[in-house]
This record gives C-alpha cells, sequence and structure tokens, in this order.
C-alpha cells in the first residue's frame, strides 16, 4: 500500500476502533448498560468494514495505477477481515460454549452485565448476544461456520509470505479464499432466517443488525477481492497495459 493509502486505512481504522474501547469503558464505569454500548459497538465495527472501500477511490492527483488500486483494496480487506476474526471470531467459537452457559434468552444475557462488568475481559465475547444468541447458546451451525475464520486467517498470512517473495501465483490465495468466506457467511445469516429467528433477541432493526448490516461485507467484498485477485493474478502471468504495474512488483 502507498503511504498516503495506509494513513487513510489506519487513521479510519484507529477512529472506529476507538469507539468499542469507549463504549466499554462507559459500560464498566455503569454509564451505559450492556445493551447500548455492545449495539454501539457493533455500528461502528459495521461501518469500518466498509473502510476498504476508500482505496479504490482515485484522487485528482492520483499515480496509483488500476493494478495497484486493485492490491490494496486486496490488502485492507484482508486486514479488515483478519482483525475481525482474531478479535472476534476466535475467541468465540474457542472458549464461549466452555464460559457462557444456560444462555438461551435475552435476559439471561442481560442477567450477565454485571459479572462482564467485574471481568471486561469477557465484553467482546459477550457483545454479539445483544443481537445474535447464537455467539453465546453453543450454537452448533455458528461454531462450524466460525471454524472457517482459522483457514482464513491462516490464508492472508500464507499471502503476507509468498507476497514478500514476489511469487507469481501468490494471488492464488485470496482467490481461493473469496468464495470460501461468501459460503460461509451465506450459511451463517441464511440458517437463521430459515430456523425462523430463533435466536435473534431484539426487533427488525437488531436482526438486521445482526444478519445484514454486520454481514453484508463478508459477501460483497470477498466476491470483489475475488475479481480483484484473479486480475492481479493473470496480470502477474501476463501484463496487462490496461492495469499497469503495482509499485515495481
Amino acid at each position: 500500500m502507498s503511504n498516503r493509502s495506509k494513513s487513510l486505512f489506519w487513521g479510519v481504522t484507529a477512529f472506529f476502533w476507538s469507539i468499542p474501547a469507549i463504549s466499554g469503558v462507559l459500560f464498566w464505569r455503569e454509564i451505559w448498560d450492556n445493551m447500548l454500548a455492545s449495539k454501539v459497538s457493533l455500528y461502528a465495527v459495521a461501518i469500518w468494514l466498509n473502510a476498504c472501500c476508500l482505496m479504490l477511490i482515485r484522487r485528482p492527483d492520483e499515480t496509483r495505477t488500476r493494478a495497484a488500486v486493485y492490491r490494496e483494496f486486496v490488502i485492507a480487506w484482508m486486514i479488515s477481515f483478519s482483525m475481525t476474526n482474531l478479535l472476534w471470531e476466535w475467541p468465540w467459537f474457542l472458549s464461549s460454549k466452555f464460559i457462557f452457559r444456560d444462555l438461551h434468552t435475552i435476559e439471561d444475557w442481560i442477567g450477565l452485565s454485571a459479572h462482564i462488568r467485574e471481568h471486561m475481559w469477557l465484553w467482546p465475547l459477550a457483545s454479539f448476544g445483544a443481537v445474535d444468541l447464537r455467539t453465546i447458546n453453543g450454537n452448533g451451525t455458528f461454531m462450524a461456520v466460525e471454524m472457517l475464520s482459522i483457514p482464513s486467517v491462516l490464508t492472508f498470512l500464507a499471502f503476507y509470505i509468498v507476497d514478500r517473495r514476489k511469487h507469481r501465483l501468490r494471488y492464488v490465495l485470496p482467490l481461493f479464499n473469496g468464495p470460501m468466506v461468501v459460503g460461509g457467511t451465506l450459511i451463517f445469516s441464511f440458517s437463521e432466517v430459515y430456523g425462523g429467528y430463533a435466536n435473534m433477541s431484539g426487533g427488525t432493526a437488531d436482526t438486521l443488525l445482526a444478519l445484514v448490516w454486520t454481514q453484508y461485507q463478508y459477501v460483497l467484498f470477498p466476491a470483489l477481492m475475488f475479481y480483484f485477485s484473479l486480475r492481479l493474478l493473470l496480470n502477474d502471468q501476463v501484463p496487462d497495459p490496461e492495469l499497469g504495474r503495482v509499485y515495481g512488483r
């Protein structure tokens, strides 16, 4: 990524990730209740997940080639996806089944607030329960789908390694990852739709937050990553004058 793109992406990231941090402090200090703090955090992260689109904006004094734009989008999305996986998905499916027991309703979740406030490390694990109880009730489909986050993050780590070596087949990795993420996300959302929204704890707005506003990015952006990675992969084999070069790569 260019220095300008790095500054833009990490600046936006710092701003939006400060919101969950502040929300957690407000909850801990008993200024906000658990529900408000959790939902504000989820909305902030849902908005931030669109930050990779900033890489597609070509400014008037733009010097990046189209290949560079595609590459920066792919990298920004891989970073975004890996951050949410490492901070939320991995802790959820690795520990929630052992930590949260006999939590079946939103009232059960609210009743856990005092305990969470005393042990704030639990808050990131439990916050999504404000809109989707599958994250705290040990739902089997949820747990199975979240396991896909392991190969996804490892795929991106492998890309980082082979990209440093400028391997001609490096873009095969994000190319492979895109359909896997799309498929897992569709299962995540539509399993609940076909299940009659049994684990949706709130009204329409909360259901949209759980199944749409925090999920559509995992369908749209991996699909774009697939397309851009395919173009970049082909460009590495036979240079396309229309795309140009990527920072001498």
